[in-house]
């Protein structure tokens, strides 16, 4: 028994490295062929159990923590790897066995990063992944998506259309240039999509308490380069937003974000409830972002599936709404048209697609156009 403490003792790393390693997988196995588990247990149990408590106190907070660890996080990787590199090197002006104390020194090394990842991607499991194979949004609605005819897409199209230029014209804080403002400061504005959330969460219980509110990325301007418009922490529970954009559709990512937030990780079902939260907002501004993002992502789909029918209801849109959206365009633009911008953009649009499908999303960023379909089955069972 004292051998077998004393081994412990000595490999204590190790053997917690082993032990979150093994947890980590027991418990994907699980909700991967469980979503029962995954949603009960997990979504509305333990991941609300540990998030909702450290989301209100991070709600205190104006600024993204996250961000300043993320910065905090590289800089101290970095200056361990330095100090790795000397203290490697000089392993190998030692007199006596010099190779195997390198070697030594380098397993280490491995210990310690393992021991981190172990960590990081047991905290991840818990806060973030095993959401993503909870039961489909859409079991807790009132449709069920199939496969739907051209027509049916241009139909809602034309809907959101309508919609997207009605909201326009209720919409009060205009910039000098014609575009839409936020109705306040961020601070405010993110009080508001919370508001919108919890609205909503009485009608989808699953969607269950909005504890955390909406953070600016202190370098939301180099976060374009990414193409990036929004970014859930799970290590924190944040939801932090790219401020940078065109403003009019900052409360439609703020939702996204707090969607993630509230347990909802697929992209597809991010972006339907950051729909719903907007157009049954009591904010003009967010009715707006809501109706005219998810006019993109249909016309987007319409564009692909018959051009005519996408000119014909394109013609439509206001001169104020293509204000919006001629301004979206041209930022973009600035970053996509040089070569820095658009590797970045490469590299980062691969990173997440990778990640997407390594969290059960076979359809990569792709999936964020999913929306459609849970559009589509809303409005045509409205009807």
């Amino acid at each position: 028994m004292k051998r077998f403490f004393g081994f412990l003792k000595k490999h204590i790393l190790e053997c917690i490295t082993v032990i979150l390693l093994a947890i980590t997988g027991i418990v994907m196995a699980v909700v991967k062929n469980n979503p029962f588990v995954a949603e009960y247990i997990f979504a509305r149990g333990i991941f609300k159990i540990l998030s909702v408590p450290l989301a209100f106190v991070m709600g205190f907070l104006p600024f993204s923590l996250a961000e300043y660890i993320l910065y905090g996080f590289i800089i101290g990787a970095i200056v361990c790897i330095i100090v790795f590199v000397i203290k490697l090197v000089k392993c190998f002006f030692i007199k006596e066995k010099p190779v195997r104390t390198a070697l030594i020194y380098i397993l280490k090394g491995v210990r310690n990063v393992a021991f981190t990842g172990a960590i990081l991607l047991f905290v991840f499991t818990m806060m973030c992944g095993t959401n993503y194979y909870r039961y489909d949004f859409e079991k807790f609605c009132d449709f069920e998506v199939r496969e739907y005819t051209v027509d049916e897409l241009y139909e809602l199209c034309v809907f959101l259309a309508n919609k997207t230029n009605e909201s326009r014209e209720n919409v009060t804080s205009i910039g000098k240039d014609g575009t839409v403002t936020l109705n306040g400061s961020f601070y405010h504005v993110s009080g508001d999509a919370a508001d919108a959330m919890r609205k909503i969460s009485k009608k989808y219980e699953s969607i269950g308490y909005i504890a955390g509110r909406a953070k600016p990325i202190l370098m939301s301007r180099y976060m374009s380069y990414t193409e990036i418009v929004g970014i859930y922490s799970p290590f924190t529970i944040e939801a932090n937003v790219n401020n940078d954009v065109p403003e009019y559709g900052i409360p439609f990512t703020m939702c996204h974000e707090l969607s993630h937030l509230c347990g909802y990780m697929k992209e597809e079902e991010a972006n339907y409830i950051a729909y719903l939260a907007c157009v049954n907002s009591d904010s003009p501004e967010f009715n707006y972002s809501g109706y005219a993002t998810a006019y993109i992502y249909a016309s987007n789909k319409l564009y692909r599936e018959d051009y005519e029918l996408f000119c014909k209801v394109d013609e439509t849109i206001s001169d104020d709404v293509w204000k919006d959206f001629y301004a979206e365009i041209e930022y973009w633009e600035k970053f996509e048209e040089t070569e820095l911008g658009e590797t970045i953009g490469d590299v980062s649009d691969s990173i997440n697609d990778s990640y997407l499908e390594f969290n059960g999303q076979e359809e990569g960023t792709k999936s964020y156009g999913m929306i459609v379909d849970l559009l589509l089955a809303d409005f045509l069972s409205k009807k």
